[in-house]
């Protein structure tokens, strides 16, 4: 008979290494639908839950960019002169 521990084990590899967070997140979101927590799911797919929860947040470079041009800083510069 085969060490269960050893299937288990390299069952966890195997899902660890072949999906992404991403998608362990969608199949954790899943298998909490079927009524088990989220804390149980994310460890059977060993996603941390702050991995579960995260949100990723939108990249402001472009609007960044835009904002600290000369022309903008100048006019920014008079309001604040204007209002010393």
């Amino acid at each position: 008979m085969p060490n269960l521990h050893w299937i288990t084990d390299s069952l966890k590899e195997i899902i660890e290494k072949a999906l992404k967070p991403v998608q362990k997140r969608s199949i954790a979101t899943e298998i909490s639908g079927e009524g088990f927590s989220i804390e149980q799911a994310c460890k059977v797919l060993n996603l941390s839950r702050s991995v579960y929860y995260y949100k990723a947040v939108k990249d402001d470079t472009a609007v960044l960019d835009k904002l600290i041009r000369p022309e903008v800083l100048t006019g920014i510069m008079a309001v604040f002169v204007m209002w010393a």
